[in-house]
């Protein structure tokens, strides 16, 4: 309520005030970057926490197909450590037990300190021929966990490795087509870092390899905290290990054990232009250096992607906002992959769906996927906003159709008059689809090239047209003007 009264307190000031700064954005329609890929709107299942009634009625999974959700992540993350594919006693974590029993116990079956918990039904756990049978019910690639955790602190590596070798055999033997492995979750905080991180990575790629010849080897890393050199670390990794595919990022917006990012709504808002105050360039740029500087071509990824919490807003508009600030850092750069973190755990404003009481719920953060889903694809176009820091996003194009999408958000209070400045060839725009407060979806149609855009107050806005070497306006594409959320 603070803020929508500061903001009519604003426009009661009339005149020039009423909006903020005024911004030109142009878009570089005739330099084509690189094709924005398929994996961008990508997820997690955990797999203690995925009821079989969740995904019954097929609401999630419509929810996924029109997000083209093209990979998911499984078991997760940090129960990868302990989980044991063919023999789940379908709890997470310690505090998982605690949270289902009453009393604080291991979810490892292989810990010595492991005692018998009450069975729970496998209705209320997803196991891998449940997981795979969603994976083809909405079309996404299978990404599979390693746990290289539990034989190396409770029995032994061959162990691990025997378990890792029968999740293969067993994928290949019901046809399942597993297209990525991911080495462990987060080893460093479990003895694998450096050369011993690297030797697993290259011992378990020449098991599942053998089984998957093409599977594509994920390690994960964190980009901060800056002080501890994880970054640095993970560049170590990727020039020791001669089998790493992808090296997947874990960073969080609002929490404190990876970069700064700021704890809340105002540290959030001052950010601009872009999240993080821009440091995903940065890490880019060193990214593909380290590449070029060893020969190599793996891939950059943010497989858990996130949002923590925001001190002093509970709203879920701020989240589902803070969402597309982040999908801004992901497909800007050139990034092959990500998963966000999670659809239904975390802090409730910032799920996609909400499980209570037996029932699902769709929140707004789920329009944000759906949105910045038609960018993937096409060609990355660069765009550069001046005038008001407010206003910034990314832009495509697809070199077949000409069809090009510029994604701005305007992370002010205030509404922000933009004009589009197409550089190289001409471009009718179409439509512009706004997500305004309070999780709403609306689609305007312009009969004409509009001479500014009004972007309204804390929006998220994708402006479809297209390029031409003459100014004439062009048919519509159902693909890329959805009518949901009208």
């Amino acid at each position: 309520m603070k803020h929508f009264l500061r903001v009519i307190a604003i426009l009661c000031l009339g005149g020039s005030s009423a909006y903020s700064q005024k911004a030109t954005v142009a878009v570089y329609l005739d330099k084509p970057q690189w094709v924005v890929s398929k994996y961008l709107t990508g997820s997690h299942f955990v797999y203690a926490y995925e009821a079989d009634w969740i995904y019954d009625d097929g609401q999630v999974i419509d929810w996924m197909k029109r997000a083209k959700v093209g990979v998911i992540r499984y078991p997760g993350g940090t129960v990868t450590e302990n989980w044991h594919w063919d023999d789940l006693n379908g709890y997470a974590f310690e505090y998982h037990v605690k949270e289902l029993t009453g009393e604080l116990g291991s979810a490892d079956t292989w810990s010595p300190k492991y005692r018998p918990l009450p069975k729970r039904d496998p209705k209320e756990f997803m196991d891998v021929d449940e997981y795979m049978s969603i994976c083809k019910r909405v079309g996404a690639d299978a990404m599979l966990g390693v746990n290289i955790h539990s034989g190396n602190t409770y029995r032994s590596v061959d162990d691990s490795k025997i378990e890792a070798q029968r999740l293969a055999e067993y994928c290949k033997g019901k046809g399942y087509d597993v297209k990525f492995f991911y080495i462990g979750n987060e080893g460093y905080t479990n003895g694998f870092h450096g050369q011993k991180y690297a030797t697993a990575i290259d011992e378990y790629a020449l098991i599942l390899k053998k089984v998957f010849p093409h599977a594509q080897i994920i390690a994960d890393w964190k980009y901060g905290p800056r002080e501890k050199k994880r970054f640095e670390h993970s560049m170590e990794l990727i020039r020791m290990s001669k089998s790493l595919d992808i090296m997947e990022y874990h960073e969080k917006w609002g929490v404190d054990w990876g970069l700064k990012s700021g704890q809340t709504r105002d540290e959030w808002l001052a950010q601009k232009p872009f999240l993080y105050n821009g440091q995903f360039s940065e890490f880019y740029e060193r990214f593909d250096k380290n590449n070029q500087k060893l020969g190599r071509d793996v891939k950059h990824a943010h497989n858990e992607w996130g949002l923590g919490g925001m001190k002093e807003s509970k709203n879920e508009y701020d989240f589902t906002l803070l969402t597309a600030d982040f999908f801004i850092e992901i497909f800007r750069h050139p990034t092959y992959m990500a998963a966000c973190w999670n659809l239904n755990m975390g802090p409730k404003p910032t799920r996609v769906f909400l499980t209570d009481n037996g029932r699902v719920k769709l929140m707004p953060p789920a329009l944000v996927y759906e949105m910045v889903a038609t960018a993937m694809g096409s060609h990355q176009i660069p765009i550069e906003s001046l005038g008001n820091s407010a206003v910034y996003g990314f832009a495509t194009k697809d070199e077949e159709t000409q069809w090009t999408q510029i994604y701005l958000i305007n992370k002010s209070e205030l509404p922000a008059e933009v004009t589009v400045n197409p550089k190289g060839r001409h471009l009718a725009i179409e439509t512009i689809q706004r997500l305004v407060a309070p999780g709403k979806v609306t689609e305007e149609k312009f009969a004409s090239f509009p001479a500014t855009i009004t972007l309204q107050p804390m929006s998220f806005s994708r402006i479809v047209g297209k390029a031409s070497d003459v100014g004439m306006k062009p048919k519509g594409d159902e693909e890329l003007a959805p009518a949901r959320g009208k």
